[in-house]
């Protein structure tokens, strides 16, 4: 996908601003940013904000110390307040500099949700007649990121997002309404290759291809919801992560790999227990019905090994344990303390060798894997929870530090 200049474009530009970014005097600089992106052109403007800060959070802890297990009706509608106080407070910022804005909740913009419940919803459709309306009449139109709404016996309902619901709802609104740039904005420099807090100084992504990101994304990285990337695929939007207090350009996502690594990022997945199941013929289906129906997330499956989160260590063992005999299982073992590694790159579908290259590299240091899977751009190693940044530390280096 061509990067597109919003200088130039024309059309319908969508920016999300995350709550780091708008806490006190910042707020003014993204009032700024979005300004500036007026002056140069763009007459078409909609942003969509987080809650400032640590307001969700400290919304929560209000909410519980009232009642230790506020209904999630109530909760949903105390904690949607920092994202309109947010919108609120940014088109106030706006007007005060000259500029036309007008402020609008998630079900005032139309955004519907699937009526599954009041936290944790996805976005089931957007009625994008009101911000058109809006933007049409010269407005800029600043919307609420993370909650939309349903019925529920004839009465409307507010429902937040699940995690990342800002993130997400920028990209469904820039999908829905035909925007040619989807830009959100954080406290990186971009999407990087590899996580922080396990490698020293990471290096920014300037691109990276859809189908890479939406592995990243499902490996364990907090990027994007991968709801909200499927949008992507159906739409000709630009997606951009930028830094908010920088002028750098950022990370463009594209629909095919634009560059020429191999590896375009390692990221891992914490608190890992891993299921090795020994049965008789024809379990498989049985015992996946099983995990679904109690709520249990696979991982990674391999023959008969599965990966969950240690949260469900104890759900697996009874449910193996209730139900082995129905299931053919004749043993099985649960252990905890493990992490998932994985290696994400489109130049893994043409490049001999790559998987030979990782496991040499842990076998020089001395990292054994308990588990391996491969995809068509991923690669996927689970390693002991003491072990997993040195494996890490030595990929990445490998990958990207000294690239062979």
């Amino acid at each position: 996908m061509a990067k597109k200049n919003p200088i130039t474009d024309e059309g319908i530009v969508v920016v999300k601003f995350g709550g780091t970014g708008l806490v006190n005097e910042r707020i003014f600089l993204a009032a700024q940013r979005i300004a500036a992106l007026k002056r140069k052109g763009n007459d078409h403007i909609v942003a969509v904000v987080s809650a400032q800060g640590n307001t969700t959070d400290e919304l929560i802890e209000l909410a519980k110390s009232i009642n230790p297990d506020p209904d999630d009706r109530s909760l949903a509608l105390l904690v949607s307040i920092g994202e309109m106080r947010s919108c609120a407070l940014l088109t106030m910022a706006l007007n005060a500099l000259g500029v036309s804005a007008v402020a609008l909740t998630g079900w005032q913009a139309g955004i519907r949700t699937n009526g599954k419940g009041y936290l944790d919803a996805r976005i089931a459709g957007i009625d994008p007649r009101a911000i058109h309306a809006l933007l049409n009449q010269g407005h800029i139109v600043v919307i609420t990121g993370f909650q939309g709404g349903f019925i529920h016996d004839n009465v409307p309902e507010i429902a937040l997002l699940e995690r990342g619901g800002s993130d997400t709802t920028a990209i469904y609104i820039a999908c829905i309404i035909g925007a040619y740039e989807c830009v959100l904005y954080k406290d990186v420099l971009g999407i990087l290759a590899a996580p922080p807090d396990v490698i020293s100084d990471p290096e920014v992504l300037t691109t990276i291809s859809l189908g890479e990101l939406e592995e990243t994304t499902e490996s364990g990285a907090e990027v994007v919801s991968a709801h909200a990337l499927a949008m992507l695929r159906e739409s000709k939007c630009q997606l951009v992560v930028r830094p908010m207090f920088s002028d750098d350009l950022g990370t463009f996502v594209t629909l095919a790999p634009e560059h020429d690594r191999i590896v375009s990022s390692i990221t891992f997945r914490p608190e890992i227990a891993l299921v090795r199941i020994i049965a008789r013929r024809r379990f498989r289906t049985g015992i996946l019905n099983a995990f679904t129906k109690g709520h249990i997330n696979i991982y990674l499956r391999e023959r008969n090994n599965f990966t969950v989160g240690e949260q469900d260590a104890e759900k697996i063992k009874n449910i193996l344990t209730d139900r082995g005999k129905e299931l053919n299982i004749t043993r099985y073992s649960v252990q905890t303390g493990f992490v998932q590694i994985t290696i994400v790159g489109e130049g893994m579908r043409h490049t001999p060798g790559v998987l030979s290259q990782i496991e040499q590299i842990l076998k020089e240091n001395a990292i054994r894997s308990s588990l391996c899977s491969t995809g068509e751009i991923s690669v996927s190693y689970v390693v002991r929870k003491a072990r997993y940044k040195k494996a890490m530390n030595a990929l990445y280096d490998h990958f990207f530090r000294n690239p062979t």
